[in-house]
């Protein structure tokens, strides 16, 4: 009887282990890859968007938030300093501003003014895909 337990080989776990390493670590690496995008520099909400449009990467990115302060590339500036950076741009300015949910038509006005006077004429609204 002893012979015959000896013969047969325990089933082994074993070669499950590399497998299981192997998902941990791309799911590790999804995790961190899906978190590499750009933060935006203000605590803003974008308002939803449910038409389902993926914006394309552009050169300068404005900021709004809920206080009204302005961010040119995540880096606080003032309106003066945001007319000269885009006086710099003119020729090849695309801008996509972010600006915050609770801000009113009245308030981004400024904003918008401020693109125009620049002779801006490629502006992008982002906002978050509702869903």
């Amino acid at each position: 009887m002893d012979n015959l337990w000896s013969k047969v080989k325990p089933t082994s776990d074993d070669n499950l282990i590399p497998l299981i390493n192997i998902v941990f670590l791309l799911l590790i690496f999804f995790m961190v890859a899906g978190q590499m995008h750009q933060q935006l520099a203000a605590d803003l909400q974008l308002p939803l968007n449910d038409a389902g449009i993926k914006s394309e990467a552009s050169e300068l990115r404005v900021e709004m938030n809920a206080q009204q302060q302005l961010f040119l590339n995540s880096a606080a500036v003032t309106e003066a300093q945001l007319s000269e950076a885009l006086a710099q741009h003119v020729d090849s300015a695309d801008v996509r501003v972010f600006l915050h949910r609770q801000l009113t038509a009245q308030q981004i006005q400024p904003l918008l003014t401020l693109l125009r006077s620049q002779q801006i004429t490629n502006v992008t609204l982002v906002s978050e895909s509702g869903g």
